[in-house]
């Protein structure tokens, strides 16, 4: 009984539909991956060093033609022209999209070259441009894309904040008395909030992405335990996201 009480339990039965999913599975391997780098910073484990690069490859494999799920994405946002998105976010959310395909797309080279699948011969140069161009290629669009959704964070804040000051305007009409215009306007100030606080969260997340791509990049010299913590922190979110979703 006790058993069954473990096994059907709603929670064991919502963690796994969330790893049956396989945005799921890769935002808890990313997690695992960066917890590893992490620790093998902080404790300069050569075992923490090997795993945080087998989580990595097996990211990849379950990112294989993801480029085409931002396309289609980017192609809906573009088209849907009379989306109730802010034109800025919504063209922000598609540049978004399409670096991401681009970044994914390259990061499939890459797992061509880890595989050795791709030719290499005696070609130096298209030797450099597959081990060195393309992967730097990629982290400069994920930095695009990071960058277009940093746009997309902050003007979603600032129409947040305008909405706000709105509804507050509107509200000092309101004649006492009217209870119903009075809740109404309470339920609509809280989801202006709500929406207000994702984007702020999605900034920070943006933001300490950014760390870890510009460490790529070589454009910051953080130490791994920084570029291991932020991923760690953005992997939580990216966890929180994925099992949300689930129903």
């Amino acid at each position: 009984m006790v058993c069954d009480t473990v096994v059907y339990h709603p929670w064991v039965t919502h963690l796994i539909k969330f790893l049956d999913t396989t945005a799921g599975r890769e935002k808890v391997l990313r997690f695992l991956q960066y917890l590893s780098r992490f620790i093998a910073f902080t404790s300069k484990s050569i075992k923490a060093q090997s795993l945080q690069l087998q989580f990595l490859l097996i990211r990849k494999v379950l990112r294989f033609l993801k480029p085409l799920n931002h396309i289609q994405l980017a192609s809906k946002l573009f088209d849907n022209k009379l989306s109730s998105l802010d034109p800025v976010v919504r063209l922000a959310s598609v540049a978004k999209n399409v670096f991401l395909a681009i970044y994914l797309g390259l990061d499939q080279i890459n797992l061509l070259r880890l595989f050795k699948i791709l030719p290499m011969g005696s070609n130096v140069k298209l030797n450099g441009i597959i081990n060195l161009k393309v992967p730097r290629w990629a982290n400069y669009f994920w930095l695009f894309s990071i960058l277009s959704g940093i746009v997309s964070d902050v003007r979603g804040i600032q129409a947040s904040d305008l909405e706000l000051q709105q509804v507050a305007l509107e509200e000092s009409k309101v004649e006492d008395g009217k209870h119903d215009s009075i809740r109404e306007t309470e339920i609509l100030i809280k989801n202006i909030r709500q929406a207000k606080t994702g984007a702020t969260r999605k900034l920070v997340w943006d933001l300490l992405d950014c760390i870890i791509v510009l460490n790529n990049l070589n454009h910051l010299k953080s130490r791994d335990d920084v570029v291991g913590l932020s991923g760690v922190i953005t992997s939580l979110f990216g966890v929180q996201d994925v099992w949300k979703s689930i129903k």
